[in-house]
C-alpha cells in the first residue's frame, strides 16, 4: 500500500481498538500562562513587537496564544469624544486594528508577508464560528455583526455600529482579547525549547478601522496597553530526553494548513469578471 509520505506509519482506527483501556497522559506535567509586554514603546502608528524567549525546558503551546489589547478612540487633537460624536470601530476591531502579522522563529519569517491580516481574521471568524460563539466569547474581540445592507449606516439602523459606538463613547477605554489568526497558531504541535518566537503587528489606518459619520472629522486610535499571552508547558524529562536524541539526527516537523489572502481589482460597475491564473505555483 502506498502512503502519503515515506515516513508515514500504519495505524488502526480507534473504532477497531476494542481491547484497550484509555491511556494516562504523563508527557505534560503542567502549564502556565506567561504575559509578555512589547519590546518597544506603544506609539500612535508604530508596530507592536513581542519577543518570546526559547530558553529553559518549557515548550510553547502555540494554539493557545492570545493577544490582549486596551484601546480608546480620541479626537485628532487627543481630546476625549463627547456623547454625541458619531464614530465607532469596525467589526472584529481587535484584529482590524492591524494590517499585518509577522511571526519569526529564530529570526526566520514563517508567516506570509502581506497586509491582509484584518481581512483574513474577519473571514475566518465569519465562516468558522456558529452564532452562539459570535454572540458570546467572540464579543471579547469586539465582534458585533453589522446589519445586512446597512454596514455603512451611522444613523442607528446598523445594530452592530450602535453597539460598538456605545462601548467606545466618550473615549472609554475598552479591553479586548482573542486568538491570533496565523498559520503557525492554527496547529496543535508545541514549539520546542531553544526556539525564540517574535511577533510583530503592524497597525492599520484609522480610515480603515473606524466608521465615522462625517469624512471631514478625523479621529485617532490610542492603544494604551498590549500583552501577548503565551502558554508554556512543562514536559516530562523522559520525553524531553527522547526528543533531544531524535533532534540530533532529524528536524521537528510542523505541518500547517496555509491560508492565503490575495488582493484582486474589479472595476466598479462591472457585474461579471473572469479571473485568470488565481493559483500560481503551489495549488491548494
Amino acid at each position: 500500500m502506498s502512503f502519503l509520505h515515506n515516513h508515514s506509519c500504519e495505524c488502526v482506527k480507534s473504532e477497531l481498538d476494542l481491547f484497550a483501556l484509555p491511556s494516562t497522559q504523563t508527557s505534560i506535567e503542567n502549564g502556565l500562562w506567561i504575559h509578555y509586554k512589547p519590546i518597544s514603546s506603544l506609539g500612535d502608528d508604530g508596530p507592536i513587537e513581542f519577543q518570546v524567549p526559547g530558553t529553559g525546558d518549557d515548550y510553547i503551546d502555540l494554539s493557545h496564544t492570545l493577544l490582549h489589547i486596551k484601546a480608546k478612540v480620541l479626537n485628532q487633537d487627543s481630546t476625549n469624544l463627547v456623547s454625541t460624536t458619531i464614530v465607532a470601530p469596525v467589526n472584529n476591531w481587535l484584529h482590524s486594528l492591524f494590517s499585518q502579522l509577522d511571526v519569526y522563529l529564530n529570526q526566520k519569517l514563517v508567516s506570509p508577508p502581506n497586509n491582509t491580516y484584518a481581512y483574513r481574521a474577519y473571514m475566518e471568524t465569519l465562516l468558522n464560528y456558529a452564532p452562539a460563539a459570535k454572540q458570546s466569547h467572540l464579543t471579547c474581540s469586539l465582534w458585533y455583526e453589522d446589519t445586512a445592507g446597512k454596514m455603512d449606516s451611522t444613523d442607528g439602523k446598523n445594530i452592530g455600529f450602535v453597539k460598538r459606538q456605545e462601548l467606545i463613547s466618550e473615549s472609554k477605554e475598552i479591553e479586548m482579547i482573542g486568538h491570533l489568526h496565523g498559520d503557525i497558531f492554527n496547529q496543535d504541535k508545541f514549539l520546542i525549547n531553544g526556539v525564540e518566537m517574535s511577533v510583530k503587528l503592524v497597525r492599520s489606518r484609522e480610515s480603515f478601522n473606524l466608521i465615522v459619520g462625517s469624512n471631514d472629522v478625523k479621529f485617532k486610535v490610542c492603544i494604551t496597553d498590549a500583552t501577548l499571552i503565551v502558554r508554556r508547558t512543562r514536559i516530562n524529562p523522559s520525553v524531553l530526553l527522547a526528543h533531544q536524541k531524535v533532534l540530533a539526527s532529524t528536524t521537528a516537523k510542523y505541518p500547517i494548513t496555509r491560508a492565503e489572502v490575495k488582493v484582486l481589482t474589479i472595476p466598479s460597475g462591472v457585474q461579471g469578471k473572469t479571473l485568470d491564473n488565481i493559483f500560481l505555483g503551489q495549488v491548494p
